[in-house]
């Protein structure tokens, strides 16, 4: 109800590549002026229609930083279709990760992370 073009764009945009550059260029435009998704922007309280676009963008600037991303737990489909590695486990997850973070890295968890920035050294 609040977010319908994120459908649309998991399933058509992410489907075809996961570039904010190529995503940008090639799909962004018809989002931002698609009739319904402004009707419903402007009627019922849903995002507008190039929302997703610009959350896409935000942690898209952050996976330049990242040598991958391993999500535990999720739908595997999903996963892969956000350019992301799923594990079932932590422990798969930290196999998977070890030609990056070595054997035997530290680990620190946020129950409800913030919005923040952290350097790491």
């Amino acid at each position: 109800m609040h977010h319908p073009s994120y459908i649309d764009f998991f399933e058509e945009v992410l489907a075809e590549t996961t570039d904010p550059l190529e995503i940008e260029k090639r799909y962004e435009q018809s989002f931002a002026e698609d009739e319904w998704y402004r009707h419903l922007y402007r009627t019922s309280y849903a995002y507008h229609g190039v929302h997703p676009f610009y959350m896409w963008y935000w942690g898209a600037h952050a996976l330049q930083h990242l040598g991958g991303v391993i999500i535990v737990g999720g739908n595997a489909r999903a996963v892969r279709r956000l350019g992301f590695k799923p594990a079932t486990t932590m422990r798969d997850a930290l196999e998977m990760a070890s030609d990056v973070v070595g054997p035997d890295p530290s680990l620190t968890h946020f129950h409800c992370p913030p919005l923040m920035l952290a350097e790491v050294t």
